[in-house]
């Protein structure tokens, strides 16, 4: 994709000598803009039609990884999406991991309209189409050691009903060891509040139950326990950090007494 830079350097050419290398840089902002656009229509393309779109191994894991994350979110786990990120980012390198950071923005700007994008059609597809080693990746984002891709979401749920997955396994009445509590809100125990408060507002947009309005009562359901469980995972980091800081602020207290 060169039609920019030629033609920038073409025309920075009429300007002068200095303006050869001068057009031929704004050209190449250009090319990639361009790139990225068509590579977009690829992902968005990937994701709703299960078709590989013509892209590279690493884009499809990425998409992959972001599917099955969606699927993870909406029935286990609301603060998986962060922790997918991280593992993105050390398995594919960064720009794998913004890759995943613009899809995972598309899928909550679709809102329950993502709970039409296809799962079983993708990932047979990506059966196809992954080799060992990203289809390895893919399965190591959720802890699989082994089987094949398109029984990802089975084997996740299988561990989900025997308990062991106890990241996942909070009910919405249940208060989380702070642990859990930071897992379901996707952050670390060293994020600041302000890192706090903005995942939580996020997954609150992303599950409150007006989200879920469109969808059946099976998927209304899970969403509203996954609002609870955000809501009461966020009550518990918070009042654990209060508690953190009281002894603190008394010690302040005293010593300016």
């Amino acid at each position: 994709m060169w039609g920019g830079r030629i033609a920038g350097a073409i025309i920075g050419g009429v300007i002068g000598p200095l303006g050869i290398p001068f057009g031929f840089g704004l050209g190449m902002l250009v090319d990639y803009a361009r790139y990225e656009r068509q590579r977009w229509r690829a992902v968005t393309g990937c994701l709703r039609q299960a078709q590989p779109c013509g892209l590279d191994p690493a884009d499809l894991t990425v998409i992959g990884v972001a599917r099955i994350g969606l699927h993870v979110a909406r029935r286990h786990n609301p603060g998986v999406f962060q922790t997918l990120e991280q593992d993105i980012g050390r398995g594919l390198g960064g720009k794998a991991q913004l890759r995943f950071r613009q899809i995972r923005d598309y899928i909550e700007q679709l809102g329950a309209e993502a709970e039409q994008l296809p799962l079983g059609p993708l990932l047979e597809m990506l059966e196809d189409q992954l080799d060992a080693g990203h289809a390895g990746m893919l399965r190591q984002c959720f802890g699989i050691s082994g089987g094949a891709v398109r029984d990802i979401p089975e084997l996740l749920q299988q561990r989900h009903a025997s308990g062991a997955d106890r990241q996942e396994d909070v009910k919405a009445t249940d208060i989380p060891d702070l642990a859990t509590a930071y897992r379901i809100l996707g952050v670390s125990p060293r994020a600041t509040e302000q890192q706090i408060k903005a995942a939580y507002r996020r997954l609150a947009v992303q599950f409150h139950p007006d989200a879920a309005a469109p969808l059946d009562a099976e998927r209304q359901e899970q969403s509203s326990d996954a609002f609870q469980r955000i809501r009461t995972a966020y009550d518990s980091v918070l009042s654990a950090r209060r508690s953190m800081r009281a002894p603190m602020d008394d010690s302040r207290s005293t010593n300016r007494s």
